[in-house]
């Protein structure tokens, strides 16, 4: 049993760093292959520990994004196959999806939940930002190769373009060079509230500034100011532990010093990246630069963001989009309707932002029911003194808020591996974290009870 668990961390490892697609490109198969067969072995491996899945299943935290990723994404699809949008094909396109991306979160919450410590998990990040350095090395110095990751993809022609006209940003092994900045966000999201606190603050203060730079590498803006917003919320605490770890009651003073220093240190460093970024304007990399004028414009009365194409392009396109989803506020226009205005010309470019997606695709009643879902697991993580200081559910607060965050510049996010595989992970981790705390409780009062 030891040997199939590590079986399987390793297969989440390949996809939480998309790794996954080194074999394929050494046997000549596509990533749909590689989907299928791990859709077969997570379901297998839900069959063989469903008594395990079934005690998760009781649990809202948990059941909840399960609806999330699976269950009314497919029901709302099975509709619109019923009222004839989706042919058979594309159905099944996009069931075998959403199973894919659900079986991944709750193998990676099955996983860990049922893990004593946290020592291989931790492992599985610490790898994971490894790999992520060398998918990022690899594309600055061998751009080709990665251009033969991409064109694995079962959408190569898209992939290969989007990579080419990226070639300055930072990929990886990742697809998309914003999916690579999500990717180190959530990385660092773990190992800042999990395992990097244990270090001295040399190390966890070098690990900070080897983050931004990767983030900065990528060229992602949304992804460098959340993570800028991270390191206010973990810094304070991680760098001053008996401070924000105590019980003392009130306004704390020293608290809110460290707290605004750590706002104006974090202001300190976007001036820093301005500055860097105008060294490197003229060179091989001033596309790279360009990525952060909208920093440098956003005082400018004359300028503003109107010179960003990207953000402009995005703002055009909502009024497309909210029309649409007026006409079926309800039940929306189905999967694939995105996917056709795009080949008509109707829509210039995708949106980039979940609510309008998901409204155009499912309805409102989704999107209604996924803030719900953020704000529940927000507030189930901190619903009790004795479950309040969980490490894991400090982090599933700040991945919340980072998630609601990314859904106004990012469509698709739980249609990621990366989002479902550390999702699942912290969520499994915090509800073992819980039970052993609750029990810890009861033990230590009827102990007390007894003298």
């Amino acid at each position: 049993m030891k040997y199939i668990k590590v079986l399987f961390f390793f297969i989440v490892f390949l996809q939480l760093t998309d790794t996954y697609k080194l074999p394929l490109l050494l046997i000549g198969q596509t990533t749909s292959t590689a989907s299928l067969a791990t859709l077969i072995m997570c379901l297998t491996y839900i069959a063989f520990n469903f008594s395990l899945f079934r005690k998760l299943l009781r649990q809202k935290l948990f059941k909840i994004w399960i609806n999330i990723i699976v269950t009314l994404p497919a029901f709302f699809t099975t509709v619109h196959f019923f009222m004839y949008h989706l042919d058979l094909a594309e159905y099944i396109y996009w069931i075998s999806f959403f199973l894919f991306f659900g079986t991944l979160y709750i193998v990676s919450a099955m996983l860990v939940y049922s893990e004593v410590s946290n020592k291989i998990v931790n492992r599985l990040f610490v790898f994971a930002i490894i790999a992520a350095i060398v998918g990022f090395v690899i594309s600055a110095v061998n751009y080709p190769f990665i251009l033969a990751l991409m064109s694995l993809a079962s959408n190569k022609t898209n992939a290969i373009e989007s990579g080419v006209t990226e070639i300055q940003r930072a990929v990886g092994f990742f697809a998309q060079a914003n999916t690579a900045a999500k990717a180190i966000v959530l990385y660092f999201i773990f190992l800042l509230g999990n395992y990097f606190y244990k270090f001295s603050k040399k190390i966890n203060i070098m690990m900070m500034i080897l983050f931004i730079l990767m983030v900065f590498w990528t060229g992602s803006r949304t992804s460098l100011l959340i993570i800028f917003f991270v390191l206010i919320f973990f810094a304070p605490s991680i760098l001053y532990p008996k401070v924000f770890n105590s019980e003392s009651k009130g306004i704390n003073l020293f608290k809110v010093f460290i707290i605004l220093r750590s706002v104006f240190v974090a202001w300190i460093g976007l001036l820093i990246l301005n500055v860097f970024a105008t060294s490197i304007a003229d060179t091989q990399y001033g596309e790279l630069a360009g990525r952060l004028d909208f920093l440098r414009n956003v005082g400018d009365n004359q300028n503003g963001l109107s010179e960003d194409v990207s953000l402009n392009a995005r703002f055009e396109v909502i009024n497309d989009y909210l029309f649409y989803i007026a006409q079926d506020f309800l039940i929306g226009k189905g999967p694939e309707f995105r996917n056709e205005m795009r080949k008509s010309g109707e829509f210039q470019i995708g949106s980039q932002n979940e609510y309008l997606e998901t409204g155009l695709s499912y309805g409102i009643f989704y999107v209604f029911y996924y803030l719900y879902a953020l704000i529940v697991t927000f507030n189930i993580v901190g619903d009790n003194k004795i479950t309040r200081k969980i490490n894991s559910g400090k982090s599933i607060k700040i991945l919340v808020f980072v998630i609601f965050i990314y859904g106004f510049s990012i469509n698709y996010i739980f249609l990621e591996r990366v989002s479902v595989i550390v999702f699942g992970v912290l969520i499994g981790m915090y509800l073992r974290d819980k039970e052993i705390k609750i029990n810890e409780f009861r033990n230590s009062s009827v102990n007390y009870n007894a003298i």
